[in-house]
């Protein structure tokens, strides 16, 4: 595929580990530390409880005395009973059966009920009250403390203002890109001059065909049409901050009505737009999904590191030779190949010569591009690279012609790229491919070391075309 964006997300686990905590009473003694007793108030000594038997032996564990009632003293220090004020005995609850065995517990004898003391030390149990009042009117606070403020109401965002991209806002772009990049694959991959390669292309029209939405002056999405076919297909890029899903929505309409018209200025009947996306992009993917979208394609943006031990220079196969294209007439070759041998690919448009130089822009080396001629059988393969990324060297192009395929071309191209990359001091090459390809590129990769750096969905909508002008324009600033 061409150049592709780069995006991922990363996945954060967490573990728990439980703490106990354990805690020992001691009795204690009243407030003078003397314990006097009534003899008359201690009751009779209790009969000795029987543990229960270990369940897992069947051994039945001796009998331990219980410990005689500690009767309870006054503030004088003299223990003193008043038989009245002692409340009769509770019915024993009995706690339901086990359902797993069916056995029924014990039954436990129920604790008095505690009286509720109001601030004066009066008892009231006045709970059909609390539970009668509804819903407080406002925040509930303890006595003594201080009362909790009501949360905030929530604030809607105020709605973003949108307007047309211009050369001079390529580094904000670029800055955007950026903090897509770190949410999708974890670290910055947009380079300054892709971005100023697509603003000052000579087919962009900013004013009609790119869109920035603002929001308390930061820029929060990006969107970017091109029409490469000069029919129906339409082909778009889309950004959006992962807090700013009305914003990218706007932009989102905004690409589709300009779509509709610009293919009904070419006079198709329908517009099918293409939006390639990362499998897990920051756009939220139901509001696609909800606008009539669907996925078509996927893309695989693999990557390979490099090493000049590990990558030396190949031995090409029998008869076949390589050459770099500085030359205008190996140019016009390379295009040519390109053309052929990508005529079949799913998203190939056609393009002239001087559409494919303004496609690559003004950083592309053209000693880093080389064609592959075979005796016999002349030029037959060709494979474009670039260098003027941060993050990696990168394969643009890399095709051979059908007559030639299977004879180990491609895999000499490819070797030889990585050759040449390593020796220039690069650590990594990446290069993005079709996983539906039908020449059997994916393998070829694979087969060479390269791993899936991240996956990405080409996204098609079907829409009628609209009159020119018809496009929902950008909001006033």
């Amino acid at each position: 595929m061409d150049d592709a964006r780069k995006y991922a997300d990363a996945a954060d686990a967490s573990t728990y580990d439980g703490t106990a905590d354990a805690s020992t009473y001691d009795g204690t003694a009243d407030a003078t530390g003397d314990a006097t007793v009534d003899p008359a108030a201690v009751p009779p000594p209790q009969p000795a409880a029987a543990p229960p038997a270990d369940p897992a032996s069947g051994a039945t564990a001796e009998p331990v005395a219980a410990p005689p009632a500690r009767p309870t003293a006054d503030a004088t220090g003299d223990a003193t009973v008043d038989p009245a004020a002692v409340p009769p005995p509770q019915p024993a609850a009995v706690l339901p059966a086990d359902p797993a065995s069916g056995a029924t517990a014990e039954p436990v004898a129920a604790p008095p009920a505690r009286p509720t003391a109001d601030a004066t030390g009066d008892a009231k149990a006045d709970a059909a009250a609390v539970l009668s009042a509804g819903p407080a009117a406002g925040p509930i606070a303890c006595p003594g403390a201080d009362p909790v403020a009501a949360p905030p109401a929530v604030v809607p965002p105020p709605p973003p203002t949108i307007r047309p991209a211009t050369p001079e806002d390529a580094p904000q772009i670029c800055a955007l890109l950026n903090a897509v990049d770190l949410v999708e694959v974890g670290r910055a991959e947009t380079d300054l001059g892709s971005v100023e390669t697509d603003l000052v292309h000579p087919e962009a029209d900013l004013g009609r065909n790119s869109w920035l939405a603002f929001r308390g002056g930061r820029l929060v999405s990006y969107g970017l049409l091109w029409d490469d076919s000069g029919a129906e297909r339409i082909d778009a890029d889309h950004y959006v901050l992962p807090g700013h899903q009305d914003a990218g929505e706007r932009l989102l309409a905004a690409i589709e009505g300009r779509a509709a018209e610009r293919a009904g200025e070419n006079g198709a009947a329908r517009a099918v737009v293409h939006l390639t996306l990362n499998s897990r992009s920051t756009l939220d993917r139901t509001r696609l999904t909800a606008r009539g979208w669907r996925t078509v394609r996927r893309y695989h943006v693999l990557t390979r590191p490099l090493t000049p031990e590990a990558d030396p220079a190949p031995v090409p196969p029998p008869g076949l030779t390589l050459r770099s294209c500085e030359a205008e007439a190996d140019r016009r070759r390379a295009h040519a190949l390109v053309e052929e041998t990508f005529a079949a690919h799913h998203d190939h448009q056609p393009r002239g010569y001087r559409q494919f130089l303004d496609d690559l822009g003004a950083g592309m080396d053209w000693s880093l591009a080389w064609i592959a001629a075979l005796d016999g059988a002349g030029d037959v393969a060709v494979v474009l690279t670039r260098d003027d990324r941060e993050a990696m060297a990168w394969v643009r192009n890399l095709g051979v012609r059908a007559s030639a395929r299977g004879k180990g071309v491609g895999g000499h191209l490819l070797r030889h790229a990585c050759a040449v990359y390593a020796a220039r001091g690069r650590d990594t090459i990446g290069l993005g491919v079709d996983t539906e390809n039908a020449t059997g590129a994916l393998g070829l990769y694979t087969s060479h070391g390269f791993g899936l750096h991240y996956a990405a969905d080409t996204w098609e909508v079907t829409l009628p075309v609209l009159s020119p002008r018809a496009a929902l324009p950008p909001t006033p600033a």
